[in-house]
C-alpha cells in the first residue's frame, strides 16, 4: 500500500483456487499481520504446486491510520 493500515473492523481475506474457496482468513486472526504500509497473509493451508489462486479482500478489512477502509 502507499501509506501506513491497520486492522479494519470486520470481514475476511478469502483465497481462492480453481475448485472454489481455499481458505478464509477473518479480519482479527493472527494470521494476517499489519505492518506500517503491509499486509501479510498467512494461511494454514498449503498451496499445491502448479496451481492457481487469488485473493479477495473484503471492504473493511484494511483501513489507513485515518480509518478510511480499502475498497479494492
Amino acid at each position: 500500500f502507499n501509506e501506513n493500515i491497520k486492522v479494519g473492523t470486520s470481514g475476511s481475506v478469502d483465497i481462492y483456487n480453481t475448485e472454489g474457496l481455499f481458505e478464509s482468513i477473518p479480519y482479527n486472526d493472527d494470521r494476517l499481520t499489519f505492518s506500517t504500509n503491509t499486509l501479510t497473509i498467512n494461511p494454514t493451508g498449503t498451496f499445491a504446486y502448479s496451481s492457481d489462486y487469488y485473493v479477495q479482500i473484503g471492504s473493511n478489512v484494511i483501513s489507513d491510520l485515518y480509518d478510511n477502509t480499502y475498497t479494492g
